[in-house]
């Protein structure tokens, strides 16, 4: 049986550039024409549809349709451990300072937010480091919460579940993977309720949604995110990141990032990590 394959026009392709941008600030470029091609032909086939024209006014007043598009676009590449340098000047640096500094304000409250989270990769790796720290025992009188937020739904659903394939555990220590897993299928692992206990998940669209957070942010991760987006998009992001962190607070970015151009809000650390200023 033949496969139907569609065209897209130029014209087109600016229709569905400028719905993705108007619902979450990302600037797809032109060199991603393939790739919106090949990922939504398989939803015209679905619905049993001609045309990317039909489907653009398929669109129009769908907003449920829109986030499918989104979903199926945008991309969520993570893995445990991703940049794991990080991880270990947040351990042996980050969290002894700001710890310090929080019993010296007698404040018992730590927040760390993971702002693309994709499937929870980050925010479990955050979460196993800290369970390292403090020796496999998170204090009792420690108030810990560590948010993991995405602007798609799907992947939500999978950090939430915290269920990852056997592959997907690449970059795990086997130390690790003992203490904070458990073996639910021949090649499938859950992550152990006691980790899931300081894990909050969120849809939060980084552009366009207001932070209201009850508590300001000690730990900031937003890494490969703010790529997608054209430089005064990026600022508006940064800006509002900078309104909700703590007056001791770090930013950990993608290695492919720099904030040089933001040093009004953020100061240099090491690669790729900068404290707020």
């Amino acid at each position: 049986m033949e496969i139907k394959t569609y065209n897209l026009t130029d014209t087109e392709f600016n229709e569905i550039k400028k719905i993705v941008f108007d619902f979450t600030g990302i600037s797809l470029s032109d060199t991603k024409k393939a790739l919106v091609i090949s990922r939504l032909s398989k939803r015209l086939r679905k619905l049993n549809m001609n045309s990317f024209l039909e489907y653009l006014d398929f669109l129009k007043g769908n907003r449920d349709e829109v986030f499918f598009v989104i979903n199926s676009i945008t991309t969520n590449h993570t893995m445990f451990y991703r940049e794991s340098n990080q991880f270990q000047t947040l351990k042996k640096k980050i969290l002894p300072e700001i710890l310090e500094y929080k019993k010296k304000k007698k404040d018992n409250r730590i927040r760390i937010w993971s702002s693309a989270c994709s499937s929870g990769e980050e925010v479990y790796t955050i979460l196993f480091e800290l369970f390292e720290f403090f020796n496999g025992s998170i204090p009792s009188d420690l108030d810990l919460k560590v948010l993991g937020s995405d602007i798609d739904t799907n992947v939500l659903k999978k950090a939430k579940s915290g269920i990852y394939a056997s592959d997907e555990l690449r970059g795990i220590e086997l130390t690790i993977l003992n203490k904070y897993f458990n073996k639910i299928h021949d090649n499938k692992y859950s992550v152990k309720q006691i980790i899931k206990n300081y894990a909050v998940f969120s849809k939060i669209n980084l552009v366009y949604d207001d932070f209201k957070f009850k508590n300001l942010v000690d730990i900031l991760f937003c890494r490969n995110v703010v790529i997608y987006f054209n430089s005064e998009t990026k600022r508006k992001v940064y800006e509002k990141f900078h309104k909700i962190m703590a007056d001791l607070s770090y930013l950990f970015s993608g290695h492919a990032e720099s904030l040089f151009n933001y040093n009004d809000m953020f100061s240099f650390v090491e690669k790729s990590i900068y404290r707020k200023v």
